[in-house]
């Protein structure tokens, strides 16, 4: 099974949608009591500089269940993407390998301070992916999202755009397991990291 890792209430509510396949372990760092397994409470925090202390884990039991490889899904508005680096540096001296799946919001619509969090968190994850801490990241916008919602509603916006992506991301997970009749693809480069996920028309001649 592929480890999933949430960190943050935003994130978590994300990997509620891939709960359903048999397919995925998934596993929350948040502070959200909604959750009853593998799930580890923190406490709730304003400043972001405090999540970025190892003894914010301390007492957690599911991060010693995760093996091998695991996708960590994090919000860069979110406050508590601030526990990533932290969350990744105990994985990584257990050996395990690290996808980051990151969200980033509409910018028109957070906070001064959300904004220069998403900022922070959006560059400085990349720069850690480019230097082979991180396997991969996957940059996923909420904006680009909103286009493949039929109808979108202001009151379930999120669980609109969080269904689009989770079912999304699944298929492409069975495709990538999935032999072809045909292929154009070729092995990726160990210096491609940085990806996103695109759309095409294949009935589309131009």
């Amino acid at each position: 099974m592929k480890n999933i890792l949430a960190i943050g209430n935003a994130a978590s509510r994300i990997v509620a949608g891939l709960e359903k396949y048999d397919k995925y372990s998934v596993f929350r760092i948040c502070n959200e009591q909604n959750y009853k397994k593998n799930c580890f409470l923190v406490t709730e925090y304003d400043d972001p500089e405090k999540y970025d202390n190892p003894d914010v884990l301390k007492g957690n039991k599911i991060l010693g269940k995760i093996k091998e490889q695991v996708d960590i899904f994090v919000c860069g508005a979110s406050i508590s993407s601030a526990l990533t680096l932290v969350v990744s540096q105990a994985l990584s001296k257990k050996g395990v390998k690290i996808n980051i799946v990151y969200f980033q919001p509409d910018l028109e619509f957070v906070s001064p301070e959300q904004a220069l969090m998403e900022r922070s968190a959006f560059n400085i994850l990349q720069q850690y992916t480019r230097s082979g801490v991180f396997e991969k990241i996957t940059l996923v916008s909420n904006k680009q999202l909103e286009k493949f919602v039929d109808s979108i509603n202001v009151m379930n916006y999120y669980e609109q755009i969080n269904e689009v992506f989770c079912s999304t991301y699944y298929m492409i997970d069975v495709y990538k397991n999935t032999q072809p009749v045909l292929s154009t693809f070729r092995k990726t480069k160990e210096t491609c990291r940085i990806s996103t996920i695109g759309v095409s028309n294949l009935s589309c001649e131009d």
